[in-house]
């Protein structure tokens, strides 16, 4: 029988460009001015006793977002920068402690337990970092109300319209959603173990519970024909209490249970070094040999494709596509097929039989800085440009290990210090007095 499909809108990825869009007309001067001029405001509010900090409503992370973690956190400081300009400066306090609670373990939002003075700097620093623009913006939202009249308005209009030809635009495209393919992402060893996990607590658990856990396993067991997955020792031993239970809320569970140990049965019967493999977790290839004779992938080796097999190298193009992994695409696909039963040169001639462009990667060059680094040398910078040896320190705090050379030429680069030197060894004072 075949299965029904639906059409579900997706988001197709452009190439964005690197280069951050940095806010228009603000020069280091005006900066500081501006500065000078909130950060009493700001002062006034970190030192409010009771202000309430809602970490949902400031919404500086969203779990379900496609956009990693480290983006998400240069957003959050993108926000509050662009909230201090704007002169909502409760909001940015705000902003900026309900990050510190979701990225505790971070210097870019502060460390729990700041004093006033201390939290007063990091705002300074986020405030003066060049983060680009957040997603939506209007950059011009405040100075159009105080400097600048309709004609300026239009022309500032035109350069945005510029920019996004540049920038990244997000279209959106009907795609076929193919529900197997879907559950087929959970047949994964890490994620059978954290269901079965739950499954050994099934007396605690809500019947909702139960049923939610049952009903991933009979997609993957049953739906996708992976029933070998589930052979495993521990979850034989959750099976007998299964069976032992006199509740009648647990029928679905023993159902299912019966399911599995009769088709444990069936290849106990022509294989049986089955009961070898009760001992341990299985990938999909395995769970195939169990099944179809450990050397089946080498017996079944066809040069026809079936639908199937197309229509799985057409997802695992497009997954490649969205995660985009350090392997290229041919290698990551082959790894990846159900049956591993095909040639480097085969998948090669079927992708481009199915008009499927195979992504090459572009030689490795000097990665440019991201914003989070940006953020976090200028804070390193603040704390250990006095220290004995500034560079040695700030190499050794950085998250992302970079050359020493590219390090102090950021720096200078940025205008942190206004020489190498200060950033060189400092002779100590006690040396000199000795001699």
């Amino acid at each position: 029988k075949k299965q029904r499909n639906l059409i579900v809108l997706c988001k197709a990825k452009t190439k964005v460009s690197k280069k951050s869009k940095s806010l228009p007309h603000n020069t280091p001067e005006d900066d500081d001015t501006l500065w000078n001029n909130l950060s009493p405001g700001l002062k006034e509010i970190i030192e409010i006793p009771d202000l309430i900090i809602d970490a949902t409503e400031a919404k500086p992370y969203d779990p379900i977002s496609e956009v990693p973690m480290e983006d998400q956190k240069v957003e959050s400081m993108r926000r509050i920068r662009i909230l201090i300009r704007d002169k909502h400066l409760e909001d940015a306090v705000k902003l900026l402690r309900a990050s510190r609670e979701i990225w505790p373990e971070d210097s870019y939002f502060g460390k729990p337990g700041l004093n006033h003075d201390e939290e007063l700097d990091i705002l300074k620093q986020i405030f003066s970092a060049d983060l680009g623009t957040p997603i939506g913006y209007n950059e011009n939202r405040e100075e159009s109300n105080d400097r600048h009249d309709n004609e300026n308005n239009e022309i500032d209009d035109e350069e945005e319209e510029d920019d996004d030809d540049n920038s990244c635009q997000i279209r959106m495209r009907e795609e076929n959603f193919e529900f197997l393919d879907f559950v087929k992402k959970f047949a994964k060893p890490k994620v059978l173990q954290s269901c079965c996990q739950l499954l050994k607590q099934f007396e605690n658990n809500s019947t909702y519970t139960n049923h939610a856990v049952v009903r991933l396993l009979h997609r993957i067991t049953y739906d996708c024909k992976y029933s070998a997955l589930m052979f495993q020792a521990s979850v034989f031993r959750v099976f007998q209490k299964i069976f032992l239970s006199k509740n009648p809320s647990h029928k679905e569970l023993k159902n299912f249970a019966v399911f599995i140990m009769r088709k444990f049965t069936e290849v106990a019967q022509k294989n049986k070094k089955v009961f070898m493999e009760l001992l341990f977790w299985k990938e999909l290839k395995v769970a195939y040999e169990i099944e179809e004779g450990y050397n089946a992938v080498q017996n079944n080796k066809t040069t026809n494709w079936t639908e199937e097999q197309e229509d799985e190298l057409h997802r695992l193009h497009e997954e490649y596509m969205r995660e985009l992994p350090e392997e290229d695409e041919v290698t990551w696909i082959s790894k990846n097929l159900i049956k591993q039963d095909r040639s480097r040169i085969s998948i090669i001639k079927k992708l481009k039989q199915l008009d499927i462009i195979i992504y090459k990667k572009q030689k490795k060059t000097n990665r440019e800085f991201t914003e989070a680094e940006i953020v976090q040398i200028t804070q390193l910078v603040m704390e250990f440009r006095e220290s004995s040896d500034p560079i040695r320190f700030i190499m050794n705090k950085l998250d992302v290990k970079r050359p020493k050379k590219h390090i102090i030429d950021k720096i200078l680069e940025l205008g942190l210090v206004g020489d190498r030197k200060e950033l060189k060894k400092k002779k100590s004072k006690n040396t000199n007095s000795c001699n």
